[in-house]
C-alpha cells in the first residue's frame, strides 16, 4: 500500500502482478497496471506523485511512469530471485531496492537509470525494507538477519547500527532524527537515529510487526500486526502511548501494510490474504473498504 503525496489516491498491490490505482476518497479504480507476472510485494510513489514504483516476486523492480501506465525503467535480478523494499529518495533523484534472496540492494538514478551504488554482502545482508531520510543521503536498511544498518547513499559506508536483531521494517520520523523499526518479537522500537540510542518500546502486538509508518507531524506511529490488527501510538517525552487498535474481521489473517495518509487524518492498511485495502479515519470515526 502507498499514498499519493497529495494523499488523493493510494496504490494497492495483488498477487496476480496487479497494481490497482484508487481514489483515496471514493475506492474507485483510477488506474490498473499488469506490474509483474508474479505477486507485487512492494509499492512507491515518487514525491511528484508522477511516478511508481514497484517490485516482484518475479525478480524485478520497475518504475511507471502514471500519466501513460508505460514502464519507464526495468531492473532485473542476476539470478532471477525476489526483488522488494523499495524506496524513493526526497528529491526523486534516486530509487533503492533490495533482492532480498541475494543480499544486495541496487540504488539507481532515475534520470539515466543506470546503477550509481550497488550494497552487498554482510553490511546489509537479506534487507527486507530501505528507506531514505529526509536528506536523501542515508538508507536504513532493515533485516531479518542482520538488524537495521544506517548506510551513506552515496558511499556504501555504514554509519550506524541498531540493537533490533529479526527487524522487518525500518521508517524514518519526518524530521530525520529517529527511527522507528517494527520486529518479529511483537514489538516496534524507537531508536536515535544519530546515537542508535532506544528511545521506546512500543509493545502489544501478539505476533509479529509487518510494518510501520510515521504521521507527518512525527508525534505518532501506526504500526501493521501479524495478529490482524493494526495499532496507532503517540510518542512524546520518550515514551509511546498506544491510543487506539484497528481491526476487522476480514484482517484476522493478519495485516501485511499500515500507512498513514499525508495528512494524517487517514490510515490505509492492506490484508495479507484478502484482496483489499480499507481505508480507516485516523480518529475512528469511519472506513470504506475498496475491495
Amino acid at each position: 500500500m502507498a499514498w499519493t503525496p497529495d494523499g488523493d489516491r493510494f496504490a494497492a498491490a495483488d498477487a496476480d502482478g496487479v497494481v490497482e490505482i484508487r481514489d483515496a476518497a471514493t475506492g474507485e479504480l483510477v488506474r490498473s497496471i499488469d506490474a509483474h507476472d508474479e505477486r507485487v510485494n512492494g509499492v512507491a510513489f515518487s514525491p511528484d506523485g508522477a511516478l511508481l514504483g514497484t517490485t516482484g516476486d518475479d525478480g524485478f523492480a520497475k518504475v511507471w511512469e502514471l500519466s501513460t501506465g508505460e514502464a519507464l525503467h526495468t531492473f532485473d535480478s542476476p539470478l532471477e530471485r525476489d526483488a522488494l523494499a523499495l524506496s524513493f529518495s526526497p528529491d526523486g533523484s534516486l530509487f533503492a531496492a533490495s533482492w532480498w534472496n541475494e543480499g544486495l540492494i541496487r540504488v539507481v538514478g532515475l534520470d539515466s537509470g543506470q546503477v550509481v551504488r550497488e550494497l552487498a554482502g554482510a553490511e546489509v545482508p537479506n534487507a527486507s525494507s530501505t528507506s531514505f531520510d529526509p536528506t536523501g543521503t542515508r538508507i536504513a536498511a532493515a533485516s531479518r538477519h542482520g538488524g537495521v544498518a544506517v548506510v551513506d547513499a552515496r558511499t556504501g559506508e555504514i554509519e550506524l547500527r541498531l540493537d533490533a536483531a529479526n527487524s522487518t521494517d525500518a521508517a524514518w520520523s519526518p524530521d530525520g532524527t529517529s527511527l522507528v523499526v517494527a520486529g518479529e518479537d511483537g514489538t516496534a522500537r524507537v531508536f536515535d537515529a544519530r546515537t542508535g540510542e532506544e528511545r521506546a518500546v512500543l509493545e502489544g502486538h501478539r505476533g509479529q510487526v509487518t510494518d510501520v509508518d510515521w504521521s507527518s507531524d512525527g508525534n505518532r506511529v501506526v504500526t501493521a500486526g501479524a495478529d490482524g490488527a493494526a495499532k496507532v501510538w503517540r510518542l512524546s517525552g520518550g515514551r509511546g502511548r498506544e491510543l487506539f487498535a484497528l481491526s476487522a474481521h476480514d484482517t484476522r489473517s493478519g495485516i501485511e501494510t499500515a500507512a498513514f495518509s499525508p495528512d494524517g487524518t487517514q490510515i490505509v492498511t492492506g490484508d495479507v490474504r484478502k484482496p483489499a485495502a480499507i481505508v480507516r479515519d485516523a480518529g475512528i470515526t469511519g472506513e470504506h473498504d475498496t475491495g
